[in-house]
Formats: C-alpha cells, structure tokens, sequence
C-alpha cells in the first residue's frame, strides 16, 4: 500500500506535466506538417535534436547528482553551491558550440545555425532542479508556459518562407520563461567562477555519471539525426512522428524512475520497495498499450490524411517498444540506488552500439519498418541486460 501511494502521490503530477511536455511538441509538429513538407519538418527536427543532445550533456547528469542531496536543498546557501555549478558547465559548453558554430558558418545550413538557439535558451533552464526538490506545480507552469509560447509565435510567425525560424523561435521562449520563472523565485541568473581546481574535482567525481548522461541522451535523441543522415530528410519527418510517441513514453519511464529512486535512496530495504513496485509498472505498461493502440485505430483515418497510409503502422509497430522501454525502469532504479554506474555505462553502451547498426542495417533492409525494429531490439536487448545484472 505504501509503493502504491508513493506511485500516485508522485507519478500522477509528473505525468500531467509530462502531458503538456509531449501534447505541446507533437501539436507543433502537426502544424508544422500542415505547413511545410514532412522532409523540411525532418530537417528541423534533426538539428534541434542535435542541439537538444549536446544541451542534455551540458547538464551533467543533474537531476540524478542532485537526489543524494534533495534534502540539503532547502538550504539556500547549498541550493546556490549547485545551482551555481550547472550554470558554470553550461556556460562553458555553450561557449564552446558558439565558437564551433562561428568557425562552421560559412558551409553550415541557415536552420542549424539558427538551432543554436536551442542549446543557449537551455542556459538557465532549472527544470531539473524543480523535478529532485518536487516542485511540481511549479514544473508544471514553467514548461506551460515554455510550450505555449514558443507554439503561439510559430503558429503567428512561420510558412515556408521563415520556417528556418523555428528552432530559434522555441529556444528563444524557453530562455525568456526561464528567466522570468528564475526572477520570480528569486534564483540568480548570473554564477559566480569557482576555482578551476573545484570545479575540475567536481567533474572528476561525477565523470561516470556524465559519461552515462552523455550515452544516454545519444540514445534518446540520436535516432532523428541519424535517419536524416542515413536516408534523408523525408525518413526523418517520418521517424520524428514515431518518436514524438517514444518520447512521451520515455517520459512516463523517467516519470516512474523519479517517483521511486528519491524515496529509496537511503533505505535499506530500498530494494523491496522497487521489488514491489514491477507489478505496478506491468499495469501501467498494459493500460498505456491499450490505450495506444485504440488511439490509433480511432484516428486511423485522420493519421493516414496528415501523413501517408503506412503511419498508423508504423506507429502501431512502434507500441511494441513500450513493454522494454517501461519495464525495464525498476532495474535502472536498482542500479543507480546501488551506484553500479560501471554497469549502467556498460549496458548505455551496448544500447548504443546496437542502436546505431540497427538503424543503419535493418533500415537499408527494411527502410522506415527497420528503423522502427531496430529501436524494438535495442530497447529489449537494454531490458534484457538490466535485469540479467541485478
């Protein structure tokens, strides 16, 4: 009974800010669809993705160095210590990629350099912060109002013409938000430059993690990208569809991930209590199949009008990766509760690995249907392996 409160009392909030994380994407990329062509929409979507993944390494892998301390974040003084250092590294990464980019812009296309924007309106992003400190109404409104801003102004602001915009319109609303949402809880936007040493040795400590956090966001993110480089732009219009899905369910994981690992942490018995919580995630695994899959034969008509008349299978293949994207959750909960970051690297890895050859082979085999099996197999095989290890 007590998993079961635990799971209600966190997961519900999250998921309904996981809802207006995901309704708000997917409803600006039916409008994009609706205004340009799915391989222009393809375009867009590789480079924000690329800048999406180097902002998701940028962050160091917080929240997850945050959850031993939650409860020290109370505390003013300690809540600027860590929020000083993320503004630091992300300065620095930011720095970094402007530079590139400069150095780049003379073959780089217009949308990427405008997609720059993305990484920097990340800069004071504290998301991250508000998830481990649950402030979840808070996180709640901030991403709202992130999401409606940025679907407002290319709603009003992008056609054919100015559709290279889009990424720069989204990254500016996030940092305007972000800015306004830090002013009015009083968190500094400016950092202060610790020492060189500090900083470094914090780096040092948490490098495993990182290397995790940057494999991890790879994995995530990578598949656009790489489908655009590998097939074109059309099969990534068609891939960021299907992976909008993924991403909500990726989202519900991470939902359940954060609901279940800060109440374990420091308990003994931290194990049970994830133990007992896999009957609950079989639930909501079938209850999400279920609902998917009336989803999409209940708009059938509608999906195969937007996009072709191959969609509503695809996406319907696509359901099959929620089983090992959901179910292996409680033992990546087990292995962060236990530090076995050694073996999460090992298995990020080989997840990768098996990621990037199965987009590339299975999608020459079989194009749109072998990238889709592809995520299939590397999902099971990433399930397969965190269960084998616990």
């Amino acid at each position: 009974m007590e998993i079961n409160h635990l799971l209600i009392k966190r997961f519900s909030l999250l998921s309904v800010v996981q809802v207006v994380n995901s309704v708000f994407p997917i409803a600006l990329y039916l409008l994009l669809i609706d205004r340009l062509s799915i391989a222009t929409v393809g375009v867009i979507m590789s480079w924000q993705m690329v800048f999406s993944i180097v902002a998701s390494i940028s962050n160091y892998n917080f929240p997850t160095i945050l959850i031993p301390v939650a409860e020290k974040l109370k505390s003013q003084r300690i809540l600027s210590v860590y929020w000083n250092r993320l503004l630091q590294i992300r300065f620095f990464v930011v720095s970094i990629v402007a530079l590139l980019t400069i150095f780049s812009i003379s073959f780089l296309p217009e949308v990427a350099i405008l997609s720059f924007m993305i990484l920097l309106g990340k800069l004071f992003n504290p998301s991250s912060y508000f998830i481990v400190m649950s402030k979840n109404r808070l996180l709640l409104i901030y991403n709202f109002c992130t999401r409606l801003l940025s679907f407002i102004i290319v709603f009003l602001c992008v056609t054919k013409v100015t559709c290279q915009w889009t990424n720069f319109i989204i990254g500016c609303s996030e940092l305007f938000v972000s800015i306004v949402v830090l002013k009015y809880i009083k968190w500094s936007i400016g950092f202060k430059f610790i020492k060189v040493s500090k900083l470094f040795k914090f780096l040092k400590k948490e490098r495993l993690p990182f290397y995790i956090q940057s494999v991890n966001a790879l994995i995530i993110m990578v598949i656009i990208p790489l489908s655009h480089l590998f097939f074109g732009a059309y099969t990534a219009g068609v891939i960021s569809i299907v992976e909008k899905m993924l991403m909500l369910i990726r989202g519900i994981s991470g939902n359940l991930f954060f609901s279940v690992l800060p109440e374990t942490w420091h308990k003994n018995n931290g194990k049970t209590i994830v133990l007992k919580s896999i009957p609950i995630f079989q639930k909501i695994t079938f209850i999400i199949i279920l609902a998917s899959v009336a989803f999409i034969f209940l708009f059938k008509s509608i999906i195969i009008q937007k996009f072709s008349a191959e969609m509503p299978y695809y996406l319907l293949l696509a359901i099959v990766s929620f089983i090992p994207i959901i179910l292996s959750t409680p033992f990546q909960i087990l292995c962060f509760k236990f530090k076995r970051f050694k073996t999460i690297f090992y298995i990020s890895k080989v997840h990768l690995f098996s990621l990037v050859i199965g987009v590339f082979i299975l999608g020459k085999l079989f194009g749109v249907y072998g990238i889709i099996s592809s995520i299939i197999i590397h999902e099971t095989l990433c399930y397969y392996l965190y269960r084998k290890l616990n």
